[in-house]
């Protein structure tokens, strides 16, 4: 048991029980009683449990004692038990009404604030009289909620035991509607004095509020006169900052009015003189324009007679120029190679060409055939192609080879073809030839002749190639080396895709003596001559 409970004697329990009953066997009870104190549980409990052990081990006692005890505990009051239990006055709650009182008896009691729907319940139970005031009071502090908390009610057993008393009553089928009048009645003059009573109060409040209104009204009218003293006030000092600033905006204009005649005046007299100084001058470099253009005609003239006598010689280099086709004929003869030996290196491209179908309509443009070696090659193995060369004495041998063959610049062919109209284009020795504006041409063209997923090979020396670079110029019609990666973001750049170098041609495989700058310049003699750029439209 706890240290600083308070102990218990005979004559403290004595006093508490006499205190509910009243004098008994001759002995009277002080109306100073003292209450009990207790911090966790009350004595009282306390000692009735251990009473209650000791009786019920004794049969007599148990027998005789035990229903007197249970009855004393259940009559002790709860404040003796209790020293901080609260206490509820039943007569203060039932001074208010309706939603008040819902409110103020979850306040009380449970010491919070009624839900929403145990207000709703009350309220209208209160309202339709379903239930009254002391049973509200009751069913709450019945709810389990309540019985968890420390309190006592004052004034209520008797109000308890009225109201329910009649609660049952006037469930009663007949004689319950019969009660109910006759207590209508009975309270209809207490509720006449109530109402009256309502009313009183209203009628006070009514006034006070009319008080109230014209204390405000007084105050209001007030105000207003004093804020229309203060807008007229402001009117005034208005009025008279616009005079005043409209004197000054005049007074300013007329400042500025005359500085600006003043300046406009002085403007317009160097303007006249500028323009003065600038018409003569004018006139002088018109006289030496007259002079300039005088003799520039002359020289002109000069220059179209000597244009004339360059273009009679022109004529003359010309008609000897003929001979060239013959010529670059005779060099490819001696320098390119053998037409078989050419057709065998040239077999290594075939494969590439697997994606036509042979038998459905196709064709396969060669711009700069030359002697024919590629045409032979597509021919024999069963493709549909046509050469292009300017060179005329080529095209005539390429017709003695049965060979399809046109007479034409490569860039005007393709011009001429429709889009789309082409599955491959190829060109063997050809790009080298080219200016960098037909290159770009080129590109353009093919792209757009190409069908879509059509492919386009071009072959050229390999200027990686040392052996390359020094014989590139041994052919006078070579433009300049063209560089592998240069050729290849060419093509990517025009929205070729897969494109890709093939390097071919490799003069032989080289003997090394592990010196590292020496074997680079070796492998760099020996490594391919040619390299290829293939891609495809997309």
């Amino acid at each position: 048991m706890n240290s600083n409970v308070p102990k218990l004697n005979k004559d403290r329990v004595l006093n508490a029980i006499y205190h509910q009953f009243g004098e008994k066997d001759g002995v009277s009870i002080d109306n100073n009683i003292i209450e009990l104190k207790q911090d966790v549980e009350a004595p009282l409990l306390k000692i009735g449990k251990k009473t209650k052990n000791i009786i019920i081990k004794n049969r007599f006692l148990y027998r005789w004692l035990y229903p007197i005890m249970r009855t004393v505990k259940s009559r002790i009051p709860q404040k003796y038990l209790y020293s901080d239990a609260t206490c509820i006055d039943a007569n203060e709650l039932l001074k208010y009404n309706e939603s008040e009182f819902v409110i103020r008896c979850y306040e009380t009691i449970l010491n919070r604030i009624p839900e929403e729907e145990g207000f709703n319940y009350y309220l209208n139970s209160l309202i339709t009289r379903k239930l009254s005031k002391v049973l509200i009071i009751n069913s709450i502090i019945q709810s389990e909620e309540a019985k968890t908390r420390n309190f006592y009610v004052i004034n209520f057993k008797l109000k308890k035991l009225k109201a329910q008393v009649a609660h049952y009553v006037y469930k009663t089928p007949v004689f319950g509607h019969i009660a109910k009048a006759i207590m209508h009645m009975l309270r209809l003059p207490k509720e006449i004095s109530h109402i009256s009573r309502q009313f009183y109060y209203l009628r006070q409040e009514q006034c006070a509020l009319r008080l109230q209104l014209d204390t405000y009204r007084t105050e209001m009218l007030s105000n207003a006169e004093i804020l229309n003293n203060k807008i007229d006030l402001l009117n005034i000092d208005i009025k008279e900052n616009l005079s005043n600033l409209e004197m000054r905006t005049k007074t300013g204009l007329c400042k500025l009015s005359t500085e600006a005649d003043y300046r406009l005046n002085k403007l317009s007299t160097e303007i006249n003189s500028e323009l003065e100084e600038l018409r003569s001058e004018a006139e002088n470099k018109q006289n030496h324009y007259v002079e300039d253009i005088d003799r520039i005609q002359t020289k002109m003239q000069e220059l179209i007679n000597r244009t004339k006598t360059r273009s009679d010689h022109t004529d003359m280099t010309a008609i000897k120029g003929q001979d060239l086709d013959a010529y670059y004929l005779a060099f490819e003869n001696k320098y390119r190679g053998t037409i078989e030996d050419i057709k065998q290196r040239q077999t290594f491209y075939l494969p590439r060409l697997d994606f036509i179908n042979k038998a459905s309509r196709h064709l396969i443009v060669d711009i700069g055939c030359g002697r024919g070696e590629w045409l032979k090659l597509l021919k024999d193995n069963g493709y549909t192609a046509i050469g292009v060369d300017l060179n005329k004495e080529m095209i005539k041998k390429c017709i003695n080879n049965g060979l399809n063959v046109t007479l034409d610049d490569a860039i005007e062919y393709l011009k001429g073809c429709e889009d789309e109209s082409i599955d491959a284009v190829t060109g063997f020795q050809i790009i080298e030839h080219l200016g960098t504006e037909t290159l770009h041409q080129l590109a353009i063209e093919v792209k757009r002749c190409l069908k879509p997923g059509g492919m386009f090979l071009f072959e050229t020396p390999n200027p990686e190639s040392i052996y390359v670079g020094t014989t590139f110029y041994t052919d006078f019609t070579h433009n300049k080396p063209l560089p592998p990666d240069s050729i290849k973001f060419l093509f990517d750049y025009y929205g070729f895709g897969g494109v890709e170098i093939i390097r071919t041609g490799k003069k032989k495989e080289p003997h090394y003596i592990a010196q590292e700058y020496v074997d680079e310049v070796v492998w760099r003699y020996n490594m391919e001559q040619d390299y290829a750029v293939v891609g495809y439209r997309l």
